[in-house]
C-alpha cells in the first residue's frame, strides 16, 4: 500500500503522488515541476507576470517556462560533460570530480517536497552516487 503525499509545493503547484519508492516520487515531482506553465527567471527564480514583462527582475534575466529552462540546462550539462578532462568528470589537476548538476528550480522544488519527511536532496557522497545512478540526466561524468 502506497503512502499518499499531498504537498503545498513551491511555485504554487499542487500534486498528490502515491508511492513507496523514493525514485518514483522524485521522478513524479520532476515531471510535475516541468509541467508548470508559468514564466519565471532562470537566474533568480522570480515568477514573471504579464505586468512585469518590461521590468528586469535581476542583472541577467533569463525568462521562460520550466521546460525551456530544462532544455537550456540539458545543453549546458552536455557542454560541461564534454569539457571534463576524463570520463569520470575530473578537472585537469584531478582535484575536483563533478558528480551531479541539478537545475536550481528543480532542486528547490524537490527540496520543498522532501522537507516534510525530514529528507535532504543530496546529503553526502552516497546520495551523489544515488542521483548519478537513478537520474542520469543530471549526471556530469560519463562513467560513475
Amino acid at each position: 500500500m502506497g503512502m499518499e503525499v499531498t504537498n503545498p509545493p513551491p511555485h504554487y503547484i499542487m500534486s498528490t503522488i502515491t508511492t513507496n519508492s523514493r525514485v518514483e516520487y522524485i521522478r513524479a515531482m520532476i515531471n510535475e515541476c516541468l509541467r508548470a506553465d508559468y514564466m519565471s527567471c532562470a537566474s533568480c527564480g522570480e515568477l514573471i507576470t504579464n505586468d512585469r514583462l518590461d521590468i528586469p527582475c535581476c542583472e541577467q534575466p533569463v525568462w521562460g517556462t520550466n521546460k525551456e529552462h530544462f532544455r537550456r540546462f540539458i545543453s549546458e550539462k552536455k557542454e560541461l560533460t564534454r569539457t571534463r578532462m576524463n570520463s569520470y568528470g575530473s578537472n585537469k589537476d584531478k582535484t575536483i570530480r563533478w558528480g551531479v548538476s541539478i537545475p536550481t528550480f528543480i532542486y528547490e522544488f524537490i527540496r520543498g517536497a522532501l522537507k516534510p519527511y525530514g529528507e535532504k536532496v543530496v546529503d553526502d557522497k552516497y546520495d551523489v552516487q544515488w542521483w548519478m545512478k537513478h537520474f542520469p540526466m543530471f549526471c556530469v561524468p560519463e562513467k560513475i
